[in-house]
């Protein structure tokens, strides 16, 4: 029986069917005979669970973090950072994602901050976080485990570059934790946050999340990238809040919006609760 990975709901009723693989299944092999994947909605915080079949799941389990091989093949991850990087303010997600961030961290009081992007991609956002602001004013760093995006990110020589957030080092520890379009590829997102939270934990550490809207379920066609085998959850603003609340993070803001490419999309501000102790975090993975 399939259990919600947010609150632990047993009560999950199926939504939508998907019957053809995507081009990551057909990659890994997966064959369209018959071929059916249901997307599951919780009723109690409303997270969607996508239900790979058996046929399925060890395949896509073994691209994870290696799917840039499949989505780019024949293509330059340059020439796509490039092209993403050249949209016009009006039609670029990054540069409104940038815009959000910056204007709640004018609350924010410190002389410097320490910025790491976790699942930081091809950098399109990092390189215009960097260039909306001076290096005096940001330290910026990007985590991302996927073997070609990681080199990609090295070369364009821009920041710091991690295969895994355990490897940045402790003298310069974040204020602000970015994790844009990453937690939905986690299976166990409540396992991910608190590692994270473990490792980094300040009273003023600040995280923003972003995540799939569910409500793509009822407006994406289902060949969408959004609705794929990659993605294992869609989030309401209820269920992101309860994965927060999970990890004793209190949540500061949590919006549902459209962004300029026409996603649906989920997003918030939270830090550690007042309540986080040294007994919590030690319980934490």
């Amino acid at each position: 029986m399939i259990s919600c990975p947010i609150c632990s709901s047993k009560n999950l009723y199926k939504s939508v069917l998907i019957d053809t693989p995507d081009r990551f299944e057909l990659a890994c092999g997966v064959n369209p005979v018959e071929y059916k994947r249901y997307w599951y909605l919780c009723e109690k915080c409303l997270t969607a669970v996508n239900s790979l079949p058996n046929s399925s799941i060890s395949k896509i389990d073994n691209i994870r973090s290696r799917y840039y091989e499949i989505d780019f093949e024949g293509s330059s991850l340059l020439s796509k950072y490039q092209r993403i990087l050249k949209l016009p303010d009006s039609q670029s997600d990054n540069r409104s994602r940038v815009n959000r961030i910056l204007s709640f961290m004018k609350g924010m009081h410190a002389n410097r901050h320490s910025v790491v992007d976790i699942g930081a991609g091809l950098g399109v956002f990092l390189s215009q976080f960097i260039s909306s602001h001076t290096f005096e004013s940001f330290a910026c760093s990007a985590v991302e485990p996927d073997p070609a995006a990681f080199h990609h990110l090295q070369s364009l020589d821009l920041f710091p570059v991690y295969q895994n957030y355990t490897d940045i080092p402790k003298d310069n520890p974040p204020t602000l934790i970015t994790l844009n379009k990453v937690l939905e590829h986690i299976q166990s997102p409540l396992d991910f946050l608190k590692s994270i939270l473990k490792r980094f934990y300040s009273e003023d550490l600040v995280f923003y999340v972003e995540v799939p809207d569910i409500l793509s379920l009822r407006y994406c066609e289902p060949d969408d990238n959004i609705l794929g085998s990659l993605h294992c959850h869609l989030y309401d603003p209820l269920g992101l809040v309860t994965l927060l609340s999970s990890c004793s993070l209190s949540t500061i803001l949590c919006q549902r919006i459209r962004e300029p490419s026409g996603k649906y999309t989920v997003f918030a501000f939270a830090s550690p609760s007042k309540s986080m102790t040294s007994s919590t975090l030690d319980s934490f993975k």
